[in-house]
């Protein structure tokens, strides 16, 4: 009876072992912008939020400049306004995290526009030679 209740519990466990994690990914303090990948944009409470069917572009602008620009669509539960807002990190304080390759830079740059349809857009820059 021993052997069977170990040899039941090792199965348990190994078969957790192989479990899918959580489809949930948390939500970040920072809203980002990520060269061909995820945004996480703001909602209509400037939360960050998962955005979807998002364009992203990352360039390299004028010596040292990097400009990171994301445009999506909020998930169907996500808060709306009821009309346009605008927020930066004044508003918001939030930082903007731009990602390119294996590379992070955090910004309190960035401009914000979440509209009443859902659509949610930031532009966010980094200068370097700050």
């Amino acid at each position: 009876m021993n052997k069977h209740l170990s040899l039941l519990l090792a199965v348990v466990l190994l078969a957790l072992g192989f479990a899918p994690a959580s489809a949930d990914v948390p939500e970040p303090d920072f809203y980002s912008v990520a060269q061909g990948g995820s945004c996480w944009l703001p909602d209509g409470n400037a939360k960050p939020t998962n955005a979807l069917n998002v364009k992203s572009a990352v360039e390299w602008g004028v010596p040292m400049l990097i400009t990171g620009t994301c445009r999506g669509q909020l998930p169907k539960d996500a808060p709306r306004p009821k009309e346009p807002i605008k927020l930066t990190f004044d508003q918001t304080q939030r930082p903007c995290r731009i990602e390119v390759g294996n590379h992070r830079y955090m910004t309190a740059y960035y401009g914000a526009t979440v509209y009443p349809n859902g659509v949610t857009e930031i532009t966010c820059w980094v200068d370097m030679r700050m």
